[in-house]
Order: structure tokens, then C-alpha cells, then sequence
């Protein structure tokens, strides 16, 4: 009888082992990995304090925007559209935190669309909304309860 032994496998295991004490590059380094990526994609805070078009990575899918610090309304236009851009916008200052459109595009909120180059906004700290581009326009994919976000017609 003759004992099998699968060394990819093995190696597999071995590694799954030591990546599990795993927490920084330099520990990686020092457990032999000498081949190791790190993802960057993590979401990123942006706070926005004064009126702004935003830029694609503000808009990539995983950030979240505030107008901590605002002191007046800000006006947030949303970059050319590409489908999939996404932004979760929050606010955290009694301060009009408004989300505009590109030109020749709208906003859905359900059943409600906005205006060409319309916009969407609140002034009521903890307020939140996701919103999505299309290819058609900006979707709002999910609101804070209670719903305190306008849209201009």
C-alpha cells in the first residue's frame, strides 16, 4: 500500500495556514509570500464643503460623500455618466447637500424624475441616499427613512 501525497494540495493548505496571521505586507513578506497584491479598492470618505463637480473616483461605487463642515448649501454635480458609477451621499451638517445631474440627464426617485440637469436634496443631518448611474440617467437605488430628500420638477 503506498501513501499518496498531493504536494499542490499540501502547498494549498500550508499557505491558507499562514495567510490566516496575516495583517500587513511586511507580514507577508515575512512568511514567504514574495508575490502578494494588495486590493486598493477599499471605500473612502470624501467631505465636500463648498459646490463641486465630482470626480470619477468619487463616484466609484464604494465611497460614501458628506458635507461635514458645511456652512451654506453645496451643489455636488455628478461627472459625465458611466454605468455602474455609484456614490452614497450622507448629511452630516443642516446645510442643503445637493446631488445635480449631468446635463441632459435626470434623476429617478421611484416613480418621480427630475427635471433635464435636475437635482435632489436635504438638509436633515443623518439623511442618506445611494444613487446609481444608468445610461439614461442617475437612480436612486436606496433612501434614508422617512424620505426628507426633494427633487426639483
Amino acid at each position: 500500500m503506498t501513501d499518496y501525497f498531493d504536494k499542490p494540495s499540501a502547498i494549498a493548505e500550508l499557505s491558507r495556514a499562514k495567510a490566516e496571521h496575516i495583517n500587513t505586507l511586511a507580514d507577508a513578506t515575512e512568511a514567504g509570500f514574495d508575490n502578494v497584491s494588495i486590493a486598493v479598492n477599499s471605500p473612502i470618505l470624501y467631505t465636500k464643503t463648498a459646490s463641486a463637480t465630482l470626480t470619477a473616483a468619487e463616484v466609484s461605487g464604494l465611497n460614501t460623500i458628506n458635507n461635514d463642515g458645511a456652512v451654506a448649501e453645496i451643489i455636488l454635480t455628478w461627472p459625465t455618466l458611466v454605468d455602474a458609477q455609484a456614490g452614497k451621499f450622507y448629511v452630516n451638517d443642516a446645510q442643503y447637500l445637493q446631488i445635480k445631474a449631468p446635463a441632459g440627464k435626470t434623476i429617478r426617485m421611484g416613480p418621480v424624475t427630475t427635471a433635464v440637469a435636475g437635482y435632489i436634496r436635504s438638509d436633515t443631518v443623518g439623511d442618506w441616499v445611494e444613487v446609481r448611474a444608468m445610461s439614461d440617467g442617475l437612480v436612486i437605488m436606496g433612501i434614508s427613512p422617512g424620505n426628507n430628500w426633494v427633487y426639483d420638477e
